[in-house]
């Protein structure tokens, strides 16, 4: 069965819908949707079905989504670990990373991690980006995440994240507590150390 979305906004950008994928094929093995006037099959809703009827109609509001927010995310509120880019980070998304950032210093014994590929590591570092997000203390890693390493030994107790199927995924793979949040609202909390509990999605 392939979902057809209708709803979505029609400005919605690459990377968002790189974020939805990827949370949707982790935690509902979702391998295929259609998104009514994004994506190009699906130019209308007629077009998405071809004249058939859909099995299931299922209705959700973002009142849905921020409890499925809340359902990712833990009691903790102090965080020594944001990790982003699961699946890796594109250049925008590094570029807004910097820009919400705004030059300032991580707090003290939170570490901030943002995972990205090869061909991006080679336009931020190209363009000075990488070297200006390690001033402020993140740290960059090329082709990999934490998820496929063994972090038992760095001490970290909660790791906040942006995306869906790093939260749905980390709980097992690393057995830390997991926030859930929107970018800003990550930065924010790498920034203080404390989440407010506001997801800002």
């Amino acid at each position: 069965m392939v979902p057809v979305l209708q709803g979505i906004p029609e400005g919605i950008t690459f990377d968002q819908l790189k974020a939805l994928s990827a949370a949707s094929a982790s935690s509902g093995s979702v391998g295929l949707f259609h998104v009514v006037g994004v994506t190009p099959e699906a130019h209308t809703l007629e077009m998405a079905f071809q004249g058939k009827e859909p099995l299931q109609v299922a209705n959700f509001n973002y009142d849905d989504i921020l409890e499925i927010a809340k359902e990712l995310t833990g009691k903790n509120k102090k965080v020594d670990l944001v990790a982003v880019g699961c699946p890796h980070f594109s250049y925008p998304e590094v570029v807004m990373t910097l820009k919400l950032l705004k030059s300032r210093k991580l707090a003290e014994g939170v570490q901030f991690w943002i995972h990205t590929n090869q061909k991006t590591e080679f336009l931020l570092k190209k363009t000075g980006i990488w070297e200006k997000i390690e001033k402020t203390g993140t740290r960059i890693t090329t082709d990999t995440c934490i998820l496929n390493w063994p972090i038992d030994n760095w001490g970290f107790k909660t790791l906040m994240t942006n995306s869906g199927k790093f939260a749905h995924y980390a709980p097992a793979h690393t057995g830390l507590e997991v926030i859930f949040g929107s970018l800003k609202t990550c930065v924010e909390t790498a920034i203080s150390g404390i989440w407010e509990g506001n997801y800002e999605l």
